[in-house]
């Protein structure tokens, strides 16, 4: 086993618990199979459809120990539809060994949601590989070495180092200085100058005091 094929994922597009499978005779015309044709069952069990990666394939599988029956994978012309029953299929095995040996054999369902189900896993199955043959390729580009080589050094440019608490906080420290160094920590005087003595006594009308 390939590594890529041990990290795929398996899933399960399908399970119908019974299934029947009938030899089928060889077809009679270029119509296609006609399940009134079909009158020898050899098995019955249950069926799964399993998708890993990009590929997916048919199991038939003993209802009692899931000893495997039969398979099929799921390529063009691995399943055709019969011609007279919407519950009666034609399904291409393969030999797991050989794949170059390859059987015909009738597959049919008991209920129609179940041959319903069975042809949806199948659709979604080949929705999912055109989505994925359609997506652009990721090219990541070789790989970049980051590693330093001997003599070479990282130099690291923290900019200019600020004041903590600068801004609001050194103004306010700034203005605090400058008012202290211009009076000696006196009050400015206030918006309107106060009177001299002399103007005072002369609007009272009075010598000096």
């Amino acid at each position: 086993m390939s590594g890529d094929d041990e990290y795929q994922i398996e899933t399960t597009l399908c399970m119908i618990q019974t299934v029947h499978v009938f030899q089928i005779p060889p077809r009679s015309s270029s119509g296609g199979h006609r399940a009134n044709d079909w009158t020898r069952e050899v098995w019955d069990g249950k069926l799964k459809i399993v998708q890993k990666g990009s590929t997916a394939t048919v199991y038939l599988l003993d209802k009692h120990n899931n000893n495997e029956f039969a398979q099929a994978p799921v390529v063009e012309g691995a399943v055709e539809k019969c011609t007279d029953s919407s519950r009666y299929f034609v399904l291409r095995c393969v030999n797991q060994k050989d794949a170059n040996q390859r059987a015909f054999i009738g597959l049919a369902f008991n209920e129609r949601n179940d041959a319903f189900e069975f042809n949806v896993a199948l659709q979604d199955f080949e929705k999912s590989k055109k989505r994925e043959a359609m997506a652009p390729a990721v090219d990541d580009g070789p790989a970049v070495d980051m590693t330093l080589k001997k003599g070479e050094k990282i130099k690291i440019n923290f900019g200019k180092k600020t004041t903590a608490g600068g801004g609001a906080a050194a103004r306010r420290r700034a203005g605090g200085a400058a008012k202290s160094s211009g009076g000696g920590g006196l009050l400015a005087p206030p918006t309107g100058d106060t009177p001299s003595r002399r103007q005072w006594q002369a609007q009272q009308g009075g010598g000096e005091i």
